[in-house]
């Protein structure tokens, strides 16, 4: 009776690790209770000799293996047990054309056919994760040029606004007092009247050339400014 099938059913029952190079335990232990069994079996087979032992209980195993073991291709351990086989083969060269025609040799094509699958599958999920990088990487640098241009028109659209004040309160200045004191009130929409310097409000203008609806909205437009706008709104308020 083969003792591999046997043996892969047990040692997935006892929840034992059959993961090649796995991460977390190595699959140590199930690699020494293979060896062990693999060399019992080879020794009853005639081999003497440890390793000898060992790679004779693999071979025996598989070529052992009936068509009513097909369903342990998808059984884990196999494909370690294939592994295992051929490398204590001395000559590995011949390791598929001694289990050509077996079902030994149906499954190793078949987990050669899943590990190229696997591959390819490894490869495309790669090469998934690199095309979204690139189109995040395309993104990023879009959205930081976006974000500098649109900075560069919002310095842009300051200065033309700092050269339209600077223009305006220059124009301002060469007034007299009356006429600063109209201007106020009929200022461009949306000029700060804090651009207008201290010494330049015109405290002392003739408040008589206003109208009373004139006085209120410059009342208004001074709000709670300190220093020489509240003197001139003070004004403004008594000539009411």
């Amino acid at each position: 009776m083969n003792w591999l099938p046997g043996f892969l059913e047990t040692c997935r029952r006892e929840h034992l690790c059959m993961t090649r190079h796995c991460t977390t335990c190595g699959g140590g232990a199930f690699l020494e209770r293979l060896r062990d069994r693999a060399a019992e079996a080879g020794d009853a087979a005639g081999a003497r000799g440890g390793r000898t032992a060992v790679g004779h209980g693999l071979i025996t195993g598989l070529l052992a293996l009936e068509p009513a073991d097909r369903d342990l291709v998808a059984a884990p351990g196999l494909a370690w047990v294939v592994d295992e086989a051929r490398c204590h083969l001395e000559d590995e060269a011949g390791f598929d054309s001694m289990l050509r025609g077996t079902t030994a040799g149906w499954m190793v094509a078949r987990l050669r056919a899943a590990g190229v699958e696997a591959e390819r599958r490894r490869d495309r999920r790669r090469r998934e994760v690199e095309r979204r990088g690139r189109a995040d990487r395309t993104r990023r640098r879009r959205r930081a040029w976006e974000r500098r241009v649109r900075h560069q028109e919002r310095l842009a659209a300051k200065r033309d606004r700092d050269l339209e004040l600077e223009v305006l309160v220059a124009g301002y200045e060469s007034m007299s007092p009356g006429s600063r004191l109209r201007w106020l009130v009929e200022r461009p929409a949306g000029f700060p009247i804090d651009r207008i310097p201290e010494e330049l409000v015109p405290c002392d203008a003739d408040l008589l050339m206003l109208t009373r609806s004139e006085r209120a909205t410059l009342i208004e437009a001074i709000g709670g400014r300190r220093r020489s706008w509240r003197r001139l709104r003070n004004r403004l308020m008594a000539s009411d």
